[in-house]
């Protein structure tokens, strides 16, 4: 049976709602067997019902409340010890005070780079062995990977320390 013929009845009886206008056969008239088509109309034609406007459709609070399914991967680590570094450095590069030389400023720079590198690195390591493949929020990843210092970014994968 082809789709259309199924659901030719269903779209009738939409077009005729509920209750049915039309006069109900005489007793006694003929019925046609079950197996053949209804009758034809003047409103037989398929009408499927409006297409819902763009957003339109919402979703339910409790589909919005569920912590998403993310895996962290390897590379999300990778990515996640490279801004480890930044916000380590920038963190760092901020204690520098206004006072000192332009040859103390790079000397610390030189020594603060030496030391956040290997931080950041350790962090990508230990993400690694002890965090890739499990379940994740993927906005906490993100909010990570904005962070600009070394709290926020903690804040961001751990949330507030209470």
């Amino acid at each position: 049976m082809h789709l259309r013929h199924a659901l030719a009845p269903l779209a009738l009886a939409l077009l005729l709602g509920c209750g049915s206008s039309t006069p109900k056969p005489a007793e006694g008239a003929e019925r046609e067997s079950s197996d053949s088509p209804p009758p034809a109309s003047e409103h037989s034609e398929e009408v499927a019902p409006p297409a819902p406007a763009v957003g339109a459709v919402k979703r339910e609070a409790a589909a919005t409340d569920l912590p998403d399914d993310y895996s962290l991967t390897e590379n999300d680590c990778q990515a996640l010890g490279r801004q480890y570094t930044d916000a380590a450095r920038s963190d760092q590069r901020a204690g520098i005070g206004a006072k000192v030389t332009a040859k103390q400023r790079e000397q610390a720079e030189a020594s603060i780079d030496g030391v956040v590198v290997k931080m950041g690195t350790v962090w990508a390591d230990a993400c690694m062995k002890r965090l890739a493949g499990n379940h994740v929020e993927h906005k906490k990843i993100k909010c990570a990977l904005a962070a600009k210092t070394v709290k926020s970014f903690d804040v961001c994968l751990n949330g507030e320390k209470k």
